[in-house]
């Protein structure tokens, strides 16, 4: 799906069902940092921008910015290895962050990032509930700041899908930073999976 790298695998003659174990890995070609500022801003992204639920981008004070896209599955990744580093369900994830006391800062969104402040919270004695509702907080603040760009086009009503929309807390926390209630399916993670079906139901009616 990504130009860049379409033709460097074309170049090398490598086609995606050649990767087939870990040892193929290094058939395939590796992005650079030069890679992600030669295709600033969105040249790199896999999916549709309307996929993209939040933006994460350097400051660029050493040259051109780099930007990461996130989709709402990268987020449920990100929740799922959050709550294993803290040694919690997802189901305990969920409302661990309710009953927080101390307000905890996470700045990261990337995974390995994120996963080191977590570890070194914890070996500040940090409680988990409060690291938790910081990681709670993290998500709704890029979120929001997302939101934030719509300006004069904010409708002022969300709706949330995906699986972190069963995450109490993520819920709480970004209705306190929207200023609104979240409206939330029953089956909210089913609800991209639904929508692939009915768009591939439409195409194939079309066909015929």
């Amino acid at each position: 799906n990504v130009r860049l790298y379409r033709e460097r695998m074309d170049a090398k003659g490598v086609k995606p069902e050649d990767i087939r174990t870990v040892e193929d890995l290094k058939y395939l070609p590796f992005t650079e940092k030069s890679d992600l500022r030669d295709e600033f801003p969105y040249g790199l992204l896999a999916v549709p921008r309307e996929e993209i639920v939040r933006i994460h981008g350097s400051s660029g004070t050493t040259g051109k910015p780099i930007v990461s896209g996130y989709t709402r599955g990268d987020l449920d990744v990100w929740s799922e290895m959050m709550a294993r580093t803290l040694g919690l369900s997802l189901e305990e994830m969920s409302t661990k962050g309710l009953t927080w006391k101390e307000n905890v800062m996470i700045s990261s969104m990337c995974t390995v990032f994120a996963e080191s402040e977590v570890v070194s919270l914890v070996a500040q004695n940090k409680a988990v509930e409060d690291i938790v509702h910081g990681l709670n907080v993290s998500v709704a603040s890029k979120v929001g700041a997302l939101v934030a760009r719509l300006g004069d086009k904010n409708p002022g009503e969300y709706m949330m899908t995906g699986g972190v929309a069963q995450n109490q807390g993520v819920v709480q926390a970004l209705e306190e930073k929207l200023g609104a209630k979240l409206y939330i399916c029953e089956e909210a993670q089913l609800c991209g999976a639904l929508g692939a079906a009915l768009f591939a139901y439409e195409e194939l009616r079309l066909r015929d």
